[in-house]
């Protein structure tokens, strides 16, 4: 059996900001649990495919460097390589189908722009480990209203394109369960690579990390009307 990627949606930071959200919502806790599984799914599936489009494209010789903006703040953009692989690849694919004299009749940024093309379809064609997410999501989206999907909703667009059974999927948090509870996803389109596992679990473990932030903002937006209005009382 080929190995997937399994995550219990347990963690110590995400039990913390759980708990003091169930506290303050009046849906119960196995929508809770599932509602923060779901946006941590969403969260994984981009991550996934961002981590490895930035790696493809460090690869290939495009690099994020960081620049000053016109404020003062560093702000970061993509510059080529001085011998960037892609260029390379593009400049050979020119020279082999039309002779060396043809890379004359191309500008630096016209085969930039080519390079930059083919850096996207390569990044496409590997968004398949993203789509793992995607059973998962369908699963758990079916667990609590559809209002409190919208700050994560994920596009099709977002994955790649998958050919038969759909990879990944959930075990959503029981409605009527007494005692310790949890929910637990599965991404299984890792075609049994440890390379994959590993871009998986980085997408995932930064998942982890937006989503306890989003519901600790959530707590503060809660708690600070209560503290203006109990101030005002105090005044």
């Amino acid at each position: 059996m080929a190995r997937a990627f399994k995550m219990d949606i347990i963690h110590k930071e995400f039990d913390r900001a759980l708990e003091q959200i169930i506290r303050e919502s009046s849906r119960s806790t196995w929508t809770v649990l599932n509602s923060q599984a779901y946006h941590f799914c969403a969260r994984a599936a981009r991550n996934t495919r961002k981590v490895e489009a930035s790696k493809i494209e460090s690869e290939l010789g495009l690099n994020k460097v960081e620049v000053p903006g016109k404020d003062g703040r560093p702000r970061f953009r993509k510059r080529w390589a001085q011998q960037s692989l892609a260029i390379a690849i593009i400049m050979s694919r020119i020279i082999k189908k039309s002779g060396r004299d043809a890379l004359a009749l191309f500008s630096n940024r016209d085969i930039a722009n080519r390079a930059k093309r083919m850096i996207r379809s390569r990044v496409r064609a590997r968004a398949f480990l993203s789509s793992g997410w995607r059973g998962a999501l369908r699963r758990l989206a079916t667990t609590f209203p559809s209002r409190d999907r919208a700050r994560s909703r994920i596009r099709s667009s977002e994955f790649g394109r998958t050919r038969g059974k759909e990879k990944g999927f959930a075990k959503p948090a029981p409605q009527n369960l007494i005692g310790s509870m949890t929910a637990i996803v599965v991404n299984s389109a890792t075609k049994d690579s440890p390379r994959a596992l590993a871009i998986i679990r980085k997408g995932a473990d930064q998942a982890m990390i937006e989503t306890v932030a989003d519901m600790r903002r959530h707590l503060k937006s809660k708690m600070k009307p209560i503290e203006q209005k109990h101030n005002g009382r105090r005044r």
